[in-house]
């Protein structure tokens, strides 16, 4: 018998009660010889993940305050996501800030979790500079 939960429990119910579909556009990131970054938009495909919006979360830094995210997504470990991605969700298009791993201290993750910052809102009709 095995104790704890593990990312098949993350798959079996929270997956399974909140996931939705949601589009993630791979993005890739060049850099010219001037140090200019270029992104580029991939293929998007579809994702199974939990998608929570959330208040704007803002944190202060030695230069002032600093947004954190707007919105997050949990989705299995199997799951590709990379910074910089592009996940939209009811007309609006996030980008994808980090990809954390999460699960207990000594265990194999359970899950993995990704802060976003809105970056385009069909609702509002406007372009969010990120």
């Amino acid at each position: 018998m095995t104790e704890g939960i593990d990312s098949n429990d993350f798959a079996g119910f929270a997956l399974v009660d909140w996931g939705q579909t949601l589009s993630r556009t791979p993005v890739t990131k060049t850099t010219d010889f001037a140090g200019n970054e270029t992104l580029t938009d991939g293929t998007p495909v579809n994702i199974t993940a939990v998608f929570v919006r959330r208040r704007t979360e803002w944190s202060q830094d030695k230069d002032g305050l600093k947004e954190n995210a707007d919105a997050y997504i949990m989705y299995t470990t199997t799951t590709t996501v990379n910074k910089d991605d592009k996940i939209t969700e009811g007309g609006e298009i996030y980008r994808v800030i980090n990809v954390i791993e999460r699960g207990a201290p000594g265990q194999t993750a359970i899950y993995k979790y990704s802060s976003l910052v809105l970056i385009w809102s069909l609702i509002k009709r406007s372009l969010l500079v990120y």
